[in-house]
């Protein structure tokens, strides 16, 4: 086995030690449900919003794809910024709404549906991601 192959299989292994780490984890909290405490408004928004000026992939994004907008010339850091300033915007908005939107459903799936959720999450973390990626050969 030469040396990539086998950093690989130790990234692997490592993986589906988290995975099947997440899925028990995910079973013994889904054993005793914890009471839901609903997130105001103004959390929710924060959430969200840490979370798209957080993520990397957003940079990384924007460095691939804004450039190819930009004109020749002078005023093309000007035009990179307003184009990114957009985007941000418009990402920062559109998460701080999927988080408003989680926080709302997660107060009202409280009780027997989140039990239920949470035991197929684990299952599935378990023998879906964590054996199967663990015996997977490539």
């Amino acid at each position: 086995m030469d040396f990539f192959a086998r950093q690989f299989a130790a990234i692997r292994f490592v993986g589906a030690a988290y995975l099947l780490f997440l899925g028990l984890n995910t079973l013994w909290k889904a054993r005793k449900p914890a009471p839901v405490k609903p997130l105001s408004t103004e959390r929710a928004f924060a959430r969200g919003f840490a979370v798209a000026f957080a993520n990397p992939k957003t940079l990384i994004f924007q460095a691939a794809f804004l450039p190819q907008f930009l004109t020749n010339g002078e005023g093309r850091q000007a035009q990179l910024w307003l184009l990114a300033a957009t985007f941000a915007i418009i990402a920062a908005v559109g998460d701080a709404l999927w988080a408003l939107c989680a926080a709302r459903a997660r107060a009202a799936l409280s009780g027997r549906v989140q039990l239920l959720a949470d035991r197929v999450s684990g299952a599935i973390l378990i023998a879906g991601a964590g054996v199967l990626l663990a015996a997977s050969r490539r």
